[in-house]
């Protein structure tokens, strides 16, 4: 099996047969006569026989092929690839994230507020969705977001904070005044979140 390279920077069979996709979408299958060898029958002597094979064998080639070019490649190299792949980008993550707060703030139309008291999570995602826009949240702000009064906004910051997800910083020019951010932990663990889910959620 000749395995010249069918595109820049790339490796894969010579010409003769389509592997399917991936990697290998542009290249063909092609069976050689070994230099050096001698023949037994005048067909063996033909300087070049192709191979002919299903769609399904192609597409098995081409795994096959796939895997073994991985094996040189870092431990588990080819399934951070396709983690990558399948991770939503940034703007549909923070689309998820405004979808479940749309929903959130639905369900107080038919029920009393008080019976949805998470007021933490409210805050996680407040932050990762006003963030990514740009915004920043003071204390108070954030307070009024969550529909929390002030003293217990303050405690559950208090939490987030030493639970390593969220930090507060002073403004640089009004020490009254301080910002709430995510921390890395907590971006993480809410891309993680959001990316888990099946689907977007729609809100109307």
């Amino acid at each position: 099996m000749d395995r010249s390279a069918g595109s820049a920077g790339s490796r894969c069979p010579a010409a003769a047969w389509p592997l399917g996709s991936g990697r290998f979408a542009n290249c063909r299958l092609t069976v050689r006569r070994p230099e050096g060898v001698e023949m037994s029958s005048p067909k063996d002597m033909e300087p070049e026989r192709t191979l002919t094979l299903s769609p399904d064998d192609a597409r098995k080639i081409a795994h096959f092929l796939s895997l073994l070019l991985d094996i040189g490649s870092s431990p588990g190299a080819a399934q951070s690839r396709e983690r990558a792949a399948e991770t939503p980008d940034r703007a549909t993550l923070t689309a998820r994230a405004r979808a479940v707060l749309a929903e959130r703030k639905r369900r107080t139309v038919l029920f009393p507020a008080v019976l949805f008291g998470e007021i933490a999570w409210e805050m996680l995602l407040w932050l990762y969705v006003t963030e990514d826009e740009g915004e920043r949240q003071t204390i108070g702000r954030l307070a009024n977001l969550v529909g929390a009064p002030h003293t217990t906004a303050l405690r559950w910051i208090g939490y987030l904070e030493k639970e390593g997800l969220i930090e507060r910083k002073p403004h640089p020019n009004d020490r009254r005044t301080v910002f709430v951010h995510l921390l890395n932990e907590g971006r993480n663990h809410l891309d993680r979140w959001f990316a888990s889910l099946a689907e977007p959620l729609v809100s109307n």
